[in-house]
């Protein structure tokens, strides 16, 4: 099996985990936490109205941004995607690509401000808990991912080893691929046992 596309895999992975959490991540409550801990904090009917209201919002807003980022995304790329480039124009461009981005960046923001203001104190304590409970708060994903990039750096050490002895790493490929999935779904318990699995296998190898 060609590891290349797992040592990619591996190298995005670590990197995306390296920019550990924002400072803010602990002051504010994206939907998915309330929806999660919906018992705890008992939502009113007034506030549910009020978060579907603000998420129509958000959502067309988003549809908007994310067609501009598309269009200064594509445009940038035809600038520099000649052999000789026009710099001044390619980083105007650029900018213009930036100012999309940061434009999408504060629309998260606002939204995830207006969520918060919509929650009472006793239910923003709530939600605080319940993170910190199940390892959600930042101090919590910060130590989680110092964890997985070291035991994600070592799979890479020991899948390059296995593959330059001729070993397959398909096996262990499939086992990243469950931490990948894992991720996605924001289930960092499953992709560390899922690494720890994938250590173990490379330790048998």
């Amino acid at each position: 099996m060609n590891m290349k596309p797992l040592l990619r895999f591996f190298t995005l992975a670590i990197l995306t985990l390296r920019a550990g959490a924002e400072p803010i991540d602990d002051f504010l409550f994206p939907p998915d936490l309330i929806v999660r801990a919906k018992e705890e904090v008992k939502l009113s009917d007034e506030q549910l109205k009020a978060f579907r209201d603000a998420t129509e919002k958000m959502e067309a807003r988003f549809r908007e941004l994310q067609e501009r980022l598309k269009t200064e995304n594509e445009a940038f790329i035809a600038l520099v995607k000649p052999g000789h480039v026009d710099a001044t124009a390619a980083l105007a461009q650029l900018d213009k690509f930036l100012d999309a981005e940061r434009e999408m960046k504060r629309a998260q923001i606002g939204f995830l401000l207006t969520v918060k203001n919509v929650l009472t104190p006793e239910q923003q304590a709530k939600l605080t808990a319940f993170r910190h409970a199940r390892g959600l708060d930042r101090a919590a994903m910060e130590e989680f991912q110092k964890r997985i990039v070291t035991k994600a750096e070592r799979v890479r050490a020991g899948v390059e080893k296995l593959a330059s002895s001729g070993g397959d790493t398909g096996p262990i490929a499939a086992i990243m691929e469950e931490v990948r999935t894992s991720m996605e779904q924001g289930k960092p318990k499953d992709a560390e046992a899922a690494i720890d699995r994938a250590l173990k296998e490379l330790e048998g190898k």
